[in-house]
């Protein structure tokens, strides 16, 4: 599923990730994951907090472009109203 995402954020393409179940914290673990693997950081450094000093300008470019792009996490029952979005992700948390 991340893989999925980052695609279409390198694609630069709209995607709707729907979250099974109202956890705020399963969308904080999916922008972890997303942040981690567009800078090429451990994700273990960005949950505990041991980033390098020169990891934080990856980061910091990471970061910015998932400010950027059109990634929209929306809960399990809201409807896709934007017809320009085209590819939709259905996240079920384990």
């Amino acid at each position: 599923m991340i893989e999925c995402i980052l695609e279409s954020i390198l694609k630069e393409e709209p995607i709707v990730v729907k979250i099974q179940g109202s956890d705020p914290s399963e969308k904080m673990k999916i922008a972890n994951e997303l942040l981690a693997r567009l800078a090429g950081v451990d994700i273990h450094a960005i949950r505990t907090g041991t980033i390098k000093k020169e990891e934080w300008p990856k980061i910091t470019r990471a970061a910015a472009k998932l400010s950027e792009a059109n990634v929209y996490f929306s809960e399990d029952d809201e409807p896709i109203l934007d017809p320009n979005i085209q590819k939709v992700i259905e996240y079920k948390p384990s």
